[in-house]
């Protein structure tokens, strides 16, 4: 099946993804809909597609997903790919580093010199040396089954092990593991995120706990009651994020995003889903926007994009718009051309 197949024989859908970086004012992101690295550029005159991965026969689902950037390199994540990809903004070379198996790497964490790739599941944790290029394995993780998103804190990330039901330290330049003794109020934590100084948590219970890092104290923060998938899924939330003075939880179980007012703690429910809706990730622009994705259940595509400001707007939006340096929104595929209402027809996609 080639690449122009896979576009026509669907519906026009919308170009997603779960992270974006900036370097040399342009933004790159992978693309999970269509299995391509892109460029947008910062004022808005194209994107421009820089390689991408052909499905084959036995790929279930994008070959690679999170991107973070280490000098004027983008490191892209393995995850139905058996191998990691560093690709040179500057020259347009890429790189690979196999793996013994497929990477199933959701994040990345960059410590200095040293890349964490993060996972779910037993020992789903790989670190490689960016200068050395050895690919590192941690022994300290081998038996942590990890059940969460990581959060950095210093020079450490925080996550869930499902078997001891603890939240953990992992200490990158030591490879060190810890387990803390936090409040969870029985909860099994799926997401982390440290914002405005707290650590907040979610997970299978229709709540978020904000925890105080400085003093060890803990505010529960109850969601209201709302209808639920009907999928068979535990966590009520599946990621978090922080823009201005409010952080926002990507529903999952839930069926609404919740907004929590940093200092005040007050909760809000700006977008109640659809029942073929999912949360999705969240994308960055600048420091007062970002862009939020709604998923289809059941698949691999986005279905419509919400912009997120400072002052705690939530707009829904189903185009890209470039301005001034910040990734506002998403653009609408259909087939070779990206169409946005400022700038026309923009060619994409021209090895399909």
């Amino acid at each position: 099946m080639n690449g122009a197949n896979k576009l026509e024989n669907k519906e026009p859908y919308l170009l997603g993804g779960y992270s974006s970086v900036s370097i040399d004012n342009n933004w790159y992101f992978w693309s999970t809909t269509v299995d391509a690295l892109v460029a947008a550029e910062a004022d808005g005159s194209g994107l421009r597609v820089l390689f991408q991965i052909l499905p084959d026969d036995s790929q279930n689902g994008p070959a690679y997903s999170f991107v973070e950037k280490w000098k004027e390199k983008v490191i892209i994540a393995p995850f139905h790919s058996k191998r990691i990809c560093i690709y040179d903004t500057a020259s347009g070379e890429k790189e690979y580093y196999d793996l013994d198996r497929e990477g199933l790497f959701s994040s990345i964490y960059i410590f200095e010199d040293v890349a964490c790739f993060w996972g779910w599941g037993k020992g789903a944790v790989l670190l490689l040396d960016l200068k050395s290029k050895e690919i590192i394995h941690v022994e300290a993780m081998n038996d942590v089954v990890i059940s969460s998103n990581a959060c950095p804190k210093d020079d450490s990330l925080i996550g869930y092990n499902k078997n001891s039901q603890k939240v953990f330290e992992l200490n990158i330049p030591n490879r060190s593991y810890k387990e803390l003794d936090l409040f969870t109020d029985g909860m099994n934590i799926n997401s982390f995120c440290f914002y405005k100084d707290y650590l907040w948590m979610s997970g299978d219970k229709n709540e978020v706990i904000k925890y105080n890092w400085k003093n060890d104290t803990s505010n529960i923060i109850r969601a209201k009651e709302s209808t639920t998938s009907d999928l068979k899924l535990k966590d009520y939330y599946r990621s978090a994020e922080g823009c201005g003075d409010y952080i926002y939880f990507s529903p999952y179980k839930a069926k609404q995003m919740l907004r929590i007012n940093c200092m005040t703690n007050e909760a809000y429910y700006p977008v109640m889903l659809e029942e073929d809706e999912l949360g999705g990730g969240f994308l960055f622009g600048d420091n007062n926007r970002m862009v939020w994705m709604i998923e289809a259940t059941g698949e691999n595509r986005v279905l419509s994009q919400y912009q997120i400001t400072t002052g705690g707007e939530v707009i829904r939006f189903d185009s890209i718009s470039l301005r001034k340096g910040s990734l506002e929104l998403i653009d609408l595929l259909k087939h070779n051309t990206i169409e946005t209402e400022d700038y026309g027809l923009v060619e994409l996609l021209k090895t399909l």
